[in-house]
């Protein structure tokens, strides 16, 4: 498996060498100016979080964010260069700093802007359906992808492959180092613990998709540190001619995997250092199971599902990560509901509004999680908590690019005891207004 992508790309490069052609100065200004497309996309992010327990802890963020991406014509029909700038600029802040949107300062201060290189990639297409990506970039999977709920995404940086055969999808990601989606640092991944650097972390997975059924299975490997499978399933019939019904399985893993994996190390979600000394071994089996049915009828949307966990399953790949959750319970915005022995039910509608406004949808959620015990003793720790959530979207037909959406999420929660992977009671207002103009 370690030899797929080094020998990928060596035959890629043979291929490459075996079937191009050569490149005029004229043929290759067209590429590089006139089949090349510059846009520049906008986001006003305005985060507002109030913890009715812990009120010194209350803070408000807002920013905009601009990315402004160039992407190169194919050169030689074989490959094409991107390249992205960020920023980030202080609109206003009130409260505790936080690494929300804008980073924190050495002097313990919430800083006004921050800029850097987010993208900078060759994208190689050495065969038919076959693309290499080496570089920083944008990342999305079924366990590892870039987050959508800041001023800008996190990015990383290594190789990506995928190969189509027909209704097959074979992909792999190999990468060493991430930025983080609230500053202008690129680093190695990491644990909890300061100084454990995480080598890599590696991806591989296949999709099958035909009319009615997907399937994907994906294995994630962060280098000694944990190792996770992941397998959904869907499968669409449609009904009359406004509905259809769609139903969805999963079984997720997390598993210790190395040195790297000891007390402490994941502390926002294992219970080990409540008791056990900071940097003796620990160790993880987590399991989560999840069911979910949806049901569409002219603009009505209807969704539940249910997940079962037995030991904690780990959302978060390395430090800072806050994970890629693939659970329909999951909370979008705090916290992961996938704690020990947690069973989570999930209740959704959505509605279109394209009859009375063309663009406007709506969407309320309800999630509870129960019999939640602490992971390493049930008599240190039992917990629930539910959260309810209000979503609406908006993207107006009379202009295209724009998007508004707000999402009010209301955490709330009780436990006994110590159980790190529910939080404290926590009202979230989150506001995005996204714009993409392109040159």
């Amino acid at each position: 498996m370690k030899c797929f992508i080094p020998l990928l790309l060596a035959g890629c490069t043979l291929h490459a060498a075996q079937a191009r052609g050569e490149t005029t100065p004229s043929s290759l200004s067209k590429t590089l100016v006139d089949d090349a497309t510059l846009s520049l996309r906008t986001r006003v992010a305005i985060i507002d979080r109030e913890f009715d327990k812990d009120p010194q802890s209350d803070r408000e963020q807002a920013a905009v964010g601009l990315i402004l991406k160039y992407e190169s014509g194919k050169i030689a029909n074989f490959a094409s260069v991107a390249i992205a700038g960020y920023h980030v600029e202080k609109l206003f802040t009130n409260g505790l700093a936080a690494n929300d949107v804008l980073p924190v300062g050495s002097d313990q201060k919430q800083e006004s802007r921050f800029s850097k290189l987010g993208e900078a990639y060759v994208h190689l297409f050495p065969a038919e359906d076959l693309t290499v990506s080496i570089g920083r970039q944008t990342s999305k999977s079924l366990l590892m992808s870039s987050s959508g709920q800041r001023a800008i995404p996190n990015t990383f940086q290594g190789i990506t492959a995928s190969y189509q055969i027909e209704q097959v999808k074979l992909y792999s990601h190999w990468f060493n180092k991430w930025s983080r989606r609230h500053d202008d640092g690129w680093e190695n991944f990491a644990t909890d613990i300061s100084g454990s650097k995480i080598d890599h972390i590696w991806v591989n997975g296949i999709i099958y998709k035909n009319k009615q059924l997907n399937l994907e299975f994906e294995h994630l490997n962060s280098a000694n540190f944990l190792t996770k499978i992941g397998f959904r399933a869907t499968y669409e019939w449609q009904l009359k001619k406004h509905s259809k019904l769609s139903a969805q399985v999963g079984y997720f893993t997390s598993e210790d995997d190395g040195s790297l994996f000891v007390v402490g190390s994941e502390s926002a979600e294992l219970d080990d250092e409540d008791g056990a000394p900071i940097g003796t071994r620990s160790s993880n089996d987590g399991r989560g199971t999840f069911a979910q049915l949806t049901y569409s009828f002219n603009n009505w949307i209807f969704s539940t599902a249910l997940s079962q966990f037995d030991q904690s399953w780990i959302e978060d790949n390395f430090a800072g990560d806050h994970g890629t959750n693939p659970f329909p319970t999951r909370s979008i915005i705090f916290p992961d509901f996938s704690n020990a022995n947690e069973q989570a039910m999930m209740l959704s509608v959505t509605y279109n509004w394209q009859d009375y406004l063309p663009g406007l949808s709506t969407a309320f959620t309800y999630v509870k999680g129960d019999d939640i015990e602490n992971s390493v003793d049930v008599s240190l720790g039992k917990a629930e908590e539910n959260y309810r959530e209000f979503f609406i979207k908006y993207q107006p037909k009379w202009l295209k690019g724009l998007s508004i959406q707000w999402r009010y999420h209301d955490y709330r929660s009780r436990k006994i005891g110590d159980v790190d992977g529910v939080k404290t009671d926590d009202l979230d207002n989150r506001i995005f207004i996204d714009y993409t103009f392109t040159f």
